[in-house]
């Protein structure tokens, strides 16, 4: 990729980001014409190739740029300080709506671009995943120690349910439109306030 890309005045590369993210989210890889990236970033497709070489670049930036802000996002929460398991979730919870404000689309691009099929694409993309998971766990299980949670509690499946609810809940939203972050907020906290009722030893019996 052309380092002039990153000589652009902000609001330029993020409005080529987002339109990446927009063309991409609904279209397969194969399919998601550089044409009408460019026409949404406002720029001529020549340039777009300019800055980004070829598609397969620029989907596999627009993924690397998705999993930075993602992290910048969670340190900024201080994810790694939170007091409890429930708290390390509403963190978390607040740092993707704070990313998700910034990128609309982008959510939606992660959640298509992890079962993309593409050769040339999908191995990166799934062991940089798989490398992210593995981490999210290792939060999971060191915030657990501090969580009075029922006796024999599986963590690991827990932490398996809440990422197959949070896929669950995101793909349900992105079907509706472009998630508003505030709603997302509001609804997912409350899914992780039932999981604290039904999880923690106040709840039992």
């Amino acid at each position: 990729m052309n380092e002039r890309f990153f000589g652009l005045p902000q609001e330029k590369r993020l409005r080529m980001l987002n339109a990446g993210y927009r063309v991409f989210s609904t279209h397969s890889y194969k399919k998601a014409p550089m044409r009408e990236i460019a026409d949404a970033a406002g720029i001529s497709k020549p340039l777009l190739f300019h800055y980004f070489g070829n598609k397969q670049a620029l989907y596999l930036y627009l993924w690397e740029y998705a999993m930075d802000a993602a992290l910048q996002a969670l340190a900024r929460r201080r994810v790694d300080q939170a007091s409890d398991l429930f708290d390390l979730l509403e963190r978390t919870l607040n740092a993707k709506c704070e990313v998700m404000a910034k990128h609309p689309h982008m959510t939606a691009f992660t959640l298509r671009a992890y079962y993309e099929q593409e050769p040339s694409i999908c191995a990166p993309i799934r062991e940089d995943f798989a490398k992210h998971a593995r981490e999210g766990l290792r939060l999971f299980r060191a915030a657990a120690k501090s969580t009075p949670l029922r006796e024999q509690m599986d963590i690991e499946l827990f932490y398996k349910e809440v990422i197959w609810a949070s896929d669950g809940f995101m793909r349900t939203a992105v079907q509706a439109g472009t998630p508003d972050p505030e709603i997302v907020r509001r609804d997912f906290g409350r899914l992780i306030a039932q999981w604290r009722d039904a999880y923690t030893p106040e709840s039992e019996g």
